[in-house]
């Protein structure tokens, strides 16, 4: 490309040369499939993490039952289970 200076006398210049691809219907369908696989992956980890801090809170409900006054030991339990639990939602 050139430019039409009279005075100085036309000048050229050429830019960059850009490629573009578009992505193919099969490397799409591949990325979603991985991202859907990733998030299978990270509900099936909550999933786990909530049964397993269930079962730990029915724990620590069956030992409360079996006695009439908590101790600060279970006081404890409790508070750190549900700090953990705020601590995993965030």
């Amino acid at each position: 490309m050139s430019d039409n200076d009279i005075i100085n006398g036309s000048k050229s210049a050429t830019s960059k040369k850009y490629t573009f691809r578009k992505k193919t219907n099969d490397e799409v369908l591949q990325e979603q499939f991985k991202e859907q696989k990733e998030s299978i992956n990270t509900l099936e980890n909550i999933f786990k993490n909530n049964s397993l801090d269930q079962e730990k809170l029915l724990k620590i409900q069956n030992e409360l039952k079996n006695k009439k006054d908590p101790s600060w030991r279970d006081k404890n339990k409790i508070k750190k289970l549900l700090i953990d639990k705020r601590n995993t939602m965030k």
